[in-house]
């Protein structure tokens, strides 16, 4: 198997599992929904697949709120980019992947958010 060219134009790093995120999205709160990665522009979240159903490609999350004290803690704007698997499990025990674009991140958290990437870069 060849090897598949990064595409992303962002470092990311991958979070621990007490990593989870909060918004608002078409009048519905999604919380603790765990992020697997993050990005200085996005990041990289799972949900159940029922809930994810009410998500497409384009939705616009209000009060995006990291759940997670090294973090920012102002809320944020952020827009789904892609969704990675269909929900399809009647369960709704699936995961679905969810890649978020933030938008418009104020000069403080953008300071924390770097703070929080380049200290797990260097580690």
């Amino acid at each position: 198997m060849g090897h598949i060219p990064e595409r992303r134009g962002a470092q990311r790093v991958v979070v621990e599992p007490g990593h989870t995120i909060r918004f608002q999205a078409d009048g519905q709160a999604f919380s603790q929904v765990r992020l697997g990665n993050i990005s200085r522009t996005g990041c990289f979240a799972m949900l159940p697949g029922r809930d994810a159903t009410r998500l497409a490609d384009g939705a616009h999350l209000e009060a995006l709120v990291f759940e997670h004290p090294e973090l920012p803690s102002r809320p944020l704007r952020a827009e789904v980019v892609y969704l990675l698997g269909d929900g399809d499990d009647p369960s709704g025990e699936d995961l679905v992947g969810m890649g978020i674009r933030f938008q418009e991140l104020d000069p403080d958290s953008a300071a924390r958010l770097e703070a929080f990437i380049e200290e797990r870069l260097e580690a």
